[in-house]
């Protein structure tokens, strides 16, 4: 079997992602051990550099909700009303990362209903809420690891 990408030379591996065969030349290796092709990590490469943004744009909403709570907080309760600003416009803060991290996960549970289905929306900003410092800090991670890989995957 020989290269996808060059048909004169022999394949020694195959894509990860598209099953393509692929020369000692084309193939990456990823630092789990997967082995790509020069398409599917430019592809790899745009999916991180998308998620990146993504995420950045959910902290500077989650930064306005809670810098808008606070201000609310503190025309109608004044200093009073400092310290559960500052409590509730934290994880309003940490909520629209939370919610998109959290979010990234498959739902085991397919509403059968409409009803069922509002519900099942509401539990999930209701955990997504109480939770949302603990996203913050799991989505800090995968931000710097997403990072580091873009970066690196960019420069091959």
């Amino acid at each position: 079997m020989n290269c996808f990408y060059h048909p004169n030379t022999p394949a020694v591996a195959t894509c990860r992602d598209c099953g393509k065969a692929i020369c000692k030349d084309c193939t990456t290796e990823m630092t789990n051990g997967d082995l790509l092709c020069p398409s599917c990590l430019e592809s790899l490469g745009y999916y991180q550099l998308n998620w990146l943004k993504k995420f950045k744009k959910r902290l500077i909403a989650g930064g306005i909700l809670g810098g808008i709570f606070l201000f609310f907080m503190i025309k109608e309760l004044g200093t009073a009303g400092i310290i559960w600003g500052l409590i509730i416009g934290f994880f309003l803060f940490c909520l629209p990362v939370s919610y998109f991290v959290f979010g990234e996960t498959p739902d085991p549970y397919v509403p059968t209903s409409l009803e069922s289905a509002g519900k099942l929306e509401l539990l999930k900003f209701g955990i997504s809420f109480i939770t949302s410092p603990i996203g913050l800090i799991k989505s800090i991670g995968k931000y710097k690891r997403m990072k580091a890989a873009a970066e690196s995957n960019l420069k091959r």
